[in-house]
């Protein structure tokens, strides 16, 4: 989607309108594929959090990429996607499971309750 707005908007524009849509989508697959959730109101109210952060950091990353270190602007929101999906990735799961208790974990991120 974003090199298609490309053709028609700057690219700041076309990250922005791309990111937009894909909030829409990203709460319901992530409650119900990737954590098993029911979908409820107030955690799809307060989904969109994790996308401002995401979009700050996201956008601001964009701009340092392209303007500072010449990277391609086709290129760079690739780079950008590498940095922000470990941070999506943990407050979304803070947001759709809430403050259930979360397994403890070694140094290496991995579930210690797991019998394997």
């Amino acid at each position: 989607m974003y090199a298609v707005l490309l053709l028609f908007f700057p690219y700041l524009v076309s990250y922005s309108v791309a990111y937009l849509v894909s909030i829409f989508i990203s709460y319901f697959l992530n409650s119900k594929f990737v954590f098993n959730e029911e979908l409820r109101i107030r955690k799809a109210l307060k989904y969109p959090l994790v996308y401002v952060n995401q979009y700050v950091l996201g956008a601001l990353s964009l701009y340092l990429l392209v303007h500072f270190l010449k990277i391609n602007k086709l290129v760079a929101p690739l780079l950008v996607v590498v940095l922000t999906i470990p941070v999506t990735y943990f407050l979304s799961r803070r947001i759709v499971r809430g403050k259930k208790a979360i397994p403890p974990q070694d140094g290496l991120g991995f579930d210690q309750s797991s019998d394997l």
